[in-house]
C-alpha cells in the first residue's frame, strides 16, 4: 500500500504568506526609515559643526569699536563678531527652502532628489574670482564639505556694533522630490556678557 505524498496544504501556505505579508509591512517602513535618518544625519552633523565654528570664529574676532585712531597709553573696547557679509543679513534665510546669496549649492533643485557634489570656491575664496563670491562666511569660519550633499546650507547673521548679536544656520532638503522640504536650524545669539548662546537642533518635517 503506497504512503500519500507529504506537502503543504492550501491553508498551510496561506497562514506562511499571511505571515511574510506582515513582516514586510513592518519591516520595510522600519527599513525606510533607517535610511531617511542616515541621510538627515548629515544635516544635523554639519549644522553642529557650523554652530561649533561660528562660535570659535567669535571668540577669536575683535575689531576697534571705533574708527579713531588708538594712542599709545589709551586703551580701546575691541567687538568680537559672528561670521558675516552683505549677502547674509538677517532673515536672508528665512524662507523654505532657505537659500541666499552665500548658500551652497547656489540654487536648491541641485539637492532636489539628489546629491550635489560643491566645487571648492563654492564655499571659500580669500579674494573674487570666477565663480566665487569672495569672502564668504564658509571662508570666514573655514567650514567646507569636499563630499556630496543632500541638503541645501545657507548662513545668516545679524552683527550690530552695540546690542545683541545673532546667528542662524539651515539645511533644507527634499530627498524624495515631492516638494515637501525639510529644515533643519541651529541658532545663536549673544548675551549681555558677551558669551555665546546655541541653541538645540530645531527640526521641520524631518521625514517629509
Amino acid at each position: 500500500m503506497k504512503k500519500g505524498t507529504k506537502g503543504f496544504t492550501l491553508v498551510e501556505l496561506m497562514i506562511v504568506v499571511v505571515i511574510l505579508g506582515i513582516l514586510a509591512a513592518i519591516a520595510i517602513p522600519l527599513y525606510m526609515k533607517f535610511v531617511q535618518q542616515s541621510k538627515t544625519g548629515e544635516a544635523q552633523n554639519n549644522l553642529g559643526q557650523i554652530a561649533r565654528l561660528v562660535e570659535e570664529y567669535y571668540a577669536k574676532s575683535g575689531s576697534q569699536a571705533t574708527s579713531a585712531a588708538i594712542l599709545p597709553g589709551t586703551a580701546s573696547g575691541l567687538i568680537a563678531k559672528f561670521p558675516n557679509n552683505a549677502r547674509t543679513a538677517v532673515s536672508s534665510c528665512a524662507a523654505t527652502p532657505a537659500i541666499n546669496g552665500d548658500s551652497v549649492p547656489a540654487a536648491v533643485v541641485d539637492v532636489q532628489k539628489k546629491s550635489y557634489q560643491p566645487a571648492v570656491n563654492e564655499w571659500f575664496c580669500s579674494a573674487p574670482a570666477a565663480g566665487c563670491n569672495g569672502d564668504t562666511v564658509w571662508y570666514q569660519m573655514h567650514f567646507e564639505i569636499s563630499s556630496p550633499i543632500r541638503f541645501a546650507y545657507c548662513y545668516e547673521a545679524n552683527t550690530p556694533d552695540t546690542g545683541a548679536q545673532s546667528f542662524t544656520a539651515v539645511a533644507s532638503g527634499d530627498l524624495d522630490g515631492d516638494n515637501v522640504w525639510s529644515r533643519f536650524v541651529r541658532a545663536g545669539q549673544t548675551a549681555d556678557d558677551g558669551s555665546i548662546q546655541i541653541g538645540p537642533l530645531s527640526v521641520t518635517n524631518d521625514n517629509e
